[in-house]
């Protein structure tokens, strides 16, 4: 099934560390096209920082803890994958990484990827492995979350969620105990839903 946006909002709720933390929180959004604003200050307002949601204009220069945004132009995934920062919005994402926070990306690999040459894709994909390593997490709307059949070599009790970018509690809590789960090798496990894996005894295998 199609990822919800209340689905999203429990996700990144999850993925900041604690409800305490969050009133802490700096919490800004950036744009790369306006029609996704209603759907980014959404997300972003969901998890109540520290006073109102912040653009690059009104973060004042001070680093954000987390940034919401829209998905990333092409060019944005080589630029700040590289370190390349010659614009405003790339150095508004760059200085909340480099302080240690968090952008959560409403969507996955850039909307033209699929319509440019293989190796430009390949290229492209590897820019989006090293920005998730820096700590940005791309929330794809086309995640999806299917039980693998017991047949055709897979085991019952087995639950694919390769292809989920976040794995949430919600997601483990859904599942019987004692089964396993396969992820993918880059996704990100949030603390609670690890903490629901060992208490059903629900082993996670990442590829």
């Amino acid at each position: 099934m199609e990822m919800t946006l209340e689905e999203l909002i429990r996700i990144i709720i999850e993925a900041v560390d604690s409800a305490v933390a969050l009133q802490r929180l700096r919490v800004g959004v950036c744009l790369f096209d306006a029609a996704n604003l209603s759907k980014v200050q959404e997300a972003a307002g969901c998890i109540g920082g520290k006073g109102p949601l912040l653009d690059m204009e009104t973060a004042a220069g001070k680093p954000c803890d987390v940034i919401f945004t829209d998905a990333l132009p092409v060019g944005h995934f080589a630029k700040l994958a590289l370190g390349i920062i010659d614009s405003n919005p790339a150095k508004y994402l760059h200085e909340a990484i480099m302080n240690g926070g968090i952008v959560f990306v409403l969507g996955d690999a850039p909307a033209a990827l699929q319509k440019t040459p293989p190796a430009c894709a390949a290229l492209l994909q590897k820019y989006k492995t090293m920005l998730e390593a820096y700590g940005y997490v791309f929330l794809g709307a086309g995640d999806t979350f299917q039980e693998t059949p017991g047949s055709g070599g897979a085991e019952a009790g087995c639950f694919d969620l390769r292809g989920k970018k976040v794995i949430g509690r919600g997601d483990i809590a859904a599942l019987p105990r004692g089964g396993r789960v396969l992820a993918d090798g880059l996704a990100v496990i949030t603390n609670l839903a690890a903490d629901v894996a060992r208490d059903k005894k629900i082993a996670i295998k990442r590829y």
